[in-house]
């Protein structure tokens, strides 16, 4: 699970590449991310701990990431723990 902005759209797309199903979460409905082909796409604020945890049990994810962005570490903290993924 990533963020979508400009800065993003590389991993996501090297996600893809691998061959990972990939959800992808922001505030922006018009994300640039968003508009790759493939990818679920989820409308959560990246530093919104509840929020992006309730879209993870949905999608019942396996690895979460933040990439370019540090605002979105205490998230991907939280939802690691929460989860019990390998996380920061």
């Amino acid at each position: 699970m990533r963020c979508t902005s400009i800065w993003q759209t590389p991993a996501i797309k090297k996600a893809k590449e691998m061959g990972l199903d990939v959800i992808v979460v922001d505030i922006n409905p018009d994300a640039v991310g968003f508009k790759i082909s493939g990818i679920t796409c989820e409308i959560a604020s990246t530093i919104d701990c509840e929020a992006v945890l309730k879209v993870a049990k949905k999608h019942n994810i396996n690895g979460i990431m933040t990439i370019a962005s540090d605002m979105p570490r205490r998230m991907v903290a939280v939802v690691s723990k929460e989860l019990g993924l390998v996380g920061i």
